[in-house]
């Protein structure tokens, strides 16, 4: 192979993707191609729950690598937010002492809400929201970027500290 094969990617029986940080900035740009054709092409509501979908994973999986989640030792919580936040704020403020901003925890518990197994947005399901709820694309993908900024000043932050 060389340069002309821009059209795929190699991918072997032998193949590993182990870094967790590289697998959630990808759902997180995911999400961000998703939003930017929606916006574009004003078919916001035909990708919605994909775009969604990939944020919310770019935030669990981002959370999962910042505090070294081992699944093999906590399959019970599997894809739940609020107990990997949890131990995330446990983490930052024993090794760094600071405390998660309320942006930052408000974009957990939102994801939460909607979607707390993280399956919603995957596979479907009846949701009964009681309320109508205006999610805007613009702000989401801007909150998207605060939050990936932060993962990413924490991850360099380890690997200088």
């Amino acid at each position: 192979m060389d340069e002309t094969w821009k059209h795929g990617v190699l991918f072997s029986g032998i193949s590993e993707i182990g870094d967790r940080f590289y697998l959630a900035n990808s759902y997180k740009q995911a999400g961000d191609k998703l939003v930017d054709i929606a916006l574009k092409n004003e078919e916001i509501s035909d990708v919605f729950c994909p775009a969604i979908y990939n944020y919310r994973h770019a935030t669990e999986l981002f959370l999962k690598d910042a505090i070294g989640y081992d699944m093999k030792e906590d399959k019970k919580n599997g894809h739940k937010l609020v107990p990997l936040f949890e131990k995330f704020e446990i983490y930052i403020k024993k090794k760094y002492k600071i405390k998660c901003p309320e942006w930052f925890k408000n974009i957990i518990f939102t994801f939460n809400a909607f979607d707390s197994e993280g399956t919603t947005f995957r596979y479907g399901s009846q949701h009964y929201i009681q309320n109508e709820f205006f999610i805007d694309f613009q702000q989401m993908k801007t909150l998207m970027d605060w939050l990936t900024e932060s993962f990413q000043n924490l991850k360099m932050n380890q690997f200088l500290g």
